[in-house]
């Protein structure tokens, strides 16, 4: 587990504000139980996995799930993935294998499809085979994929120079020709790291895997299978379940292409399988809801519900999900360093204004701290510094608007929380943030973005609603 010492400096305490970092470790003293302030909680997913919460066992077996993990980037996915697979990952349940797109050797993010993430998923479990006592893999069951390297990679010119490396290792593995876990998986490395080169060979790799998927499917599927049912006396779990992250943050025609386009071969692989995705997925089509058994979906932190900005006396806001944000902020940075103090104080004005402008999003609220250590001359969060964190935020959101934008974002926010439109334009804001999506799974606009000029007149351009 990494460590967190108490920062005795507002330098210290800046180094603990990463907004792109994943708290891995369920005892990480920066985690904070959202759920209360967003409505979450995972019993239909793990009911849909076939587990009795009760019992803390499978009472359900189910061939094959595909599900969808979803929610805004930045809003903790990663994080609650993470403490999805602490609590699956046990007797009687499952052996978690969570690959993570963003960090992955084999994956590049700005470059993604579906073979490279099939390909990171036979590799994972090759990988923890190999680092498995106790489960003796067949070879029967390994042959398949074996031929298939054979006959399909190997063969090509590309591949033609590691032909000789299947059939002898450096620790004498596959001298008979077998290769064997240790050596399958190795191949599946050099395999699956030609998609990251940016050269022909990475085409090639992508083309002899979409030819051949049926094959490299089947042979996997009878692997997994074949695990299945020989894991339960080292790893004590009944079923894998694969966790697929960082696969929320493909762009727009991006996601669209793996999650909908190529959904049909991600199905192609039997088991139990979870894919992070964006939010504005889920919104595309029905194709979506259609392909995938079950979604679950991470929205804002609900700090009020919706209301009319030109009415801001209407506005209701929800303590429990105040609360939940102060905790975070402390968590990262104490109380000492906040002008004023609030804990010395009771005075939560800077550490709330953090908060409002956050529109309860994780990830803002952290940026916002950050961009307030870089404005602040007192070395303290103090007011001034949260305003001119405020500013900046503003500031970004407003680079990637067009002035259309805010015609939309306020013709939203001015209408009923039931009443949304999901074309094009609309998902784009979901995806880029402007548009905040919170449990009900109702939307209205980021907080900066309201305070920007554009969106003011936006607004100012619409019927005043009746008293």
């Amino acid at each position: 587990m990494l460590m967190h010492t108490e920062p005795s400096t507002l330098w210290e305490v800046s180094a603990q504000l990463g907004f792109n970092e994943a708290l891995q470790d369920a005892d990480d003293p920066r985690y904070v139980d959202t759920s209360p302030a967003r409505e979450l909680g995972y019993t239909a997913l793990f009911r849909d996995l076939g587990v009795n919460l009760q019992s803390q066992q499978i009472a359900q077996n189910h061939p094959s799930k595909y599900v969808l993990f979803c929610g805004h980037r930045g809003t903790g996915k990663s994080t609650e993935l993470r403490r999805i697979r602490q609590q699956l990952n046990k007797p009687g349940l499952f052996k978690v294998i969570l690959i993570d797109a963003g960090q992955d050797v084999g994956l590049d993010l700005n470059n993604l499809e579906y073979p490279d993430v099939c390909l990171a998923l036979a590799r994972a479990l090759c990988e923890q085979l190999k680092d498995a006592e106790g489960i003796v893999i067949d070879p029967v069951f390994l042959t398949p994929l074996e031929k298939w390297f054979t006959e399909r990679v190997l063969v090509t010119e590309s591949f033609k120079d590691w032909t000789g490396e299947a059939t002898t290792g450096a620790d004498g593995t596959g001298a008979d020709g077998k290769w064997g876990i240790p050596f399958l998986s190795e191949f599946f490395l050099k395999f699956s790291t030609t998609f990251k080169t940016g050269t022909k060979r990475k085409e090639e790799a992508r083309t002899i895997l979409k030819s051949s998927f049926g094959e490299f499917a089947e042979a996997f599927n009878k692997l997994i299978l074949h695990v299945e049912e020989r894991m339960e006396r080292t790893w004590q779990a009944r079923r894998l379940l694969f966790i697929v992250d960082g696969t929320d943050r493909l762009t727009g025609k991006d996601s669209d292409r793996f999650f909908i386009e190529d959904v049909y071969q991600l199905r192609q692989l039997r088991g139990l399988f979870l894919y992070c995705a964006p939010i504005h997925l889920v919104h595309a089509s029905s194709a979506v809801r259609q392909a995938f058994d079950h979604i679950c979906k991470v929205p804002a932190l609900k700090l009020a519900d919706k209301f009319d900005p030109r009415r801001p006396e209407t506005r209701v806001e929800h303590p429990e999900a105040w609360d939940v944000m102060r905790q975070l902020i402390l968590r990262r940075a104490p109380a000492r360093f906040f002008q004023p103090d609030p804990l010395a104080t009771g005075d939560w004005s800077t550490v709330d204004h953090f908060i409002r402008i956050s529109g309860g999003h994780l990830r803002d609220l952290i940026r916002l701290l950050n961009y307030a250590f870089q404005n602040t001359t007192t070395d303290l969060f103090d007011l001034p510094s949260a305003q001119a964190a405020e500013k900046k935020l503003a500031t970004d959101y407003r680079h990637i608007l067009k002035s259309t934008d805010y015609d939309r974002l306020a013709q939203i926010d001015t209408t009923a929380a039931d009443a949304n439109a999901t074309d094009e334009e609309t998902r784009a804001l979901l995806y880029n943030l402007a548009l905040l999506e919170y449990n009900s799974f109702w939307w209205q606009s980021h907080p900066a973005v309201r305070t920007l000029p554009s969106y003011q007149a936006a607004l100012a351009k619409l019927p005043l609603p009746p008293p």
